[in-house]
């Protein structure tokens, strides 16, 4: 890391490139080097090449309201691939799962007329994904010739917690018709054989999120495995780092990573650091300027710092600590001030140094409070 901190801006840019200098020690050049033959290429392809058959609808001005350009892009083509998917497997159910302000739930029922339940945790969520459905059934309506019935996607507010929980509030809110929210924030204790054994009659479903996140993508790859009812996932995670991970010890929910029984047997553990680190996309810096790219590190390092603000907030061990150790640092600058001080003022005896009487008062006020903590 010594010989990185003095390197230039240009050098770092190049790093995700594979590019290496001759002076740095050779295990990091192995390990660049290493780690760019194992990049995944990420060149953008169109969603016909992923799924035949399909149609990309365009998102209207009322149903992208709200949406970023980003935004709009995503949902015009993951809702055109999950009709796609949808039209193959037969299924007229879709799960958005971690649906947020229900933009994709909403162009799937509105474009493509699809029954949809969108999940959230959070009941605003919730309540923002049926105020807007409801402004967008308006606004189809009046534009409909002929009366038609228009689908509108029902919100339910659970806490997904593990992979029995997403089951078995999909496979209930599915087979229940009845009204357009349904909140449920009790964490199922049933086990994914037990919900089968109920739900036969469950028509086929696709659980599809769009970046889902944490734990949420690797539920739903359970879900998906685990539940016969289930034909297809379409999901686009995110946050990786917010995976939980097996510390082996014992618990009550499956953690997320890892999944594979050949990654538990080895013992893996990544850890937060490297988990945040997978996290950074370094193949962007390629194409930062200078500019930019400074720009880039000064916000990854506010975010670090704050991270690490909130970690020791968060930990009241580590709270105690900090206002122990504060409480040291003053009382022993009011010992050092005080003994400095007090040496003017024998010095200058009857001078009438007000100011500096006022400073002696100041530390010993400190000291009172540096004392209250301890």
């Amino acid at each position: 890391m010594e010989c990185l901190r003095r390197e230039p801006v240009e050098s770092l840019l190049k790093l995700p490139s594979g590019c290496v200098q001759e002076h740095w020690p050779a295990t990091l050049r192995e390990f660049v080097l290493t780690a760019r033959s194992l990049v995944i290429p990420r060149e953008q392809k169109a969603p016909q090449s992923l799924v035949s058959d399909i149609h990309v609808a365009p998102v209207g001005t009322v149903l992208a309201q709200g949406m970023n350009s980003k935004k709009k892009h995503e949902i015009e083509n993951l809702a055109a691939v999950v009709h796609a998917i949808a039209k193959r497997c037969g299924a007229k159910t879709v799960v958005d799962v971690g649906s947020g302000q229900g933009y994709l739930a909403q162009a799937l029922s509105f474009e493509y007329q699809l029954r949809v339940v969108a999940i959230d945790a959070s009941s605003h969520h919730a309540s923002v994904t049926i105020a807007r459905a409801e402004r967008i059934k308006k606004h189809y309506a009046a534009k409909c010739v002929e009366k038609q019935l228009l689908m509108v996607p029902r919100a339910v507010t659970c806490h997904v917690l593990s992979s029995d929980t997403l089951a078995a509030v999909t496979l209930d809110a599915c087979k229940d018709d009845n009204g357009e929210h349904v909140r449920d924030t009790k964490t199922s204790t049933k086990k994914i054989t037990q919900i089968q054994e109920s739900t036969q009659g469950t028509p086929p479903l696709i659980l599809a999120g769009l970046h889902a996140c944490g734990d949420l993508s690797v539920n739903m790859l359970r879900v998906f495995v685990s539940c016969e009812q289930v034909k297809a996932l379409v999901s686009i995670g995110c946050c990786y780092n917010l995976l939980s991970e097996d510390t082996y010890e014992d618990t009550d929910t499956c953690p997320g990573f890892p999944m594979s029984k050949a990654a538990k047997h080895s013992e893996l553990v990544l850890g937060k650091s490297i988990r945040d680190l997978a996290c950074q996309s370094a193949e962007r810096w390629r194409n930062l300027t200078m500019d930019i790219a400074l720009q880039n590190f000064d916000v990854h390092a506010f975010r670090a710092a704050f991270q690490m603000v909130n970690f020791i907030i968060s930990n009241k061990y580590l709270v105690k600590l900090f206002i122990y150790t504060l409480a040291i640092s003053l009382d022993a600058l009011y010992l050092i001030t005080s003994f400095i001080l007090m040496f003017n003022i024998v010095l200058k005896k009857g001078s009438g140094h007000s100011g500096l009487a006022n400073q002696y008062t100041l530390f010993t006020l400190l000291h009172c409070i540096s004392s209250s903590f301890i």
